[in-house]
């Protein structure tokens, strides 16, 4: 028996690297490891110079550097939806609202270049009527600060990918 941590890294010799991004990134959003285990687990791969610890770095690495880790897999999808639209400036995942404190809200994916905000809204985080009215005023907000706010269900990413690029891109 391993640790999750360990497993993790074990199998990136036997799954493709898409397939392990998300196997990472949900055992990330779900609390069942952190980034600094995963780290561990790859400097010990790399000090016993394991085969795969070229992989296991590269993922690492791809998951750490310079971005925000999303907080469920539907900002994991509309992240790559959206960043498949031509001519797309840089998009900053869990980025702070300009008009707030730091922290004291985030957009799932922000496109500065746009001020443009892109939110999924998947059921587990937005059926509560508390976290509803909470959008809605932080909608208003981000309006009256000169910015768009386009939010997409899960519906639209995985079935009609591409009408959301079309809506993204007007």
């Amino acid at each position: 028996m391993t640790s999750v941590p360990q497993t993790l890294v074990d199998i990136v010799r036997r799954v493709r690297l898409d397939v392990i991004e998300d196997v990472w990134t949900q055992a990330l959003i779900r609390n069942r490891t952190t980034l600094d285990e995963l780290t561990d687990r790859v400097l010990v791969a790399e000090a016993q110079q394991l085969a795969h610890r070229g992989a296991a770095r590269a993922m690492l690495d791809a998951l750490v550097v310079g971005t925000e880790l999303a907080d469920s897999q539907l900002e994991v999808l509309l992240f790559d939806v959206a960043s498949q639209v031509p001519g797309m400036p840089e998009l900053v995942r869990q980025m702070d609202l300009p008009w707030r404190p730091p922290r004291k809200g985030r957009a799932d994916v922000g496109v500065p270049d746009w001020r443009t905000i892109l939110e999924a809204d998947g059921r587990p985080w937005h059926a509560r009527l508390r976290d509803f009215e909470a959008d809605r005023m932080r909608d208003n907000e981000t309006v009256a600060n000169g910015w768009v706010v386009l939010r997409f269900g899960a519906v639209h990413l995985e079935r009609t990918p591409q009408r959301v690029m079309e809506i993204v891109q007007s």
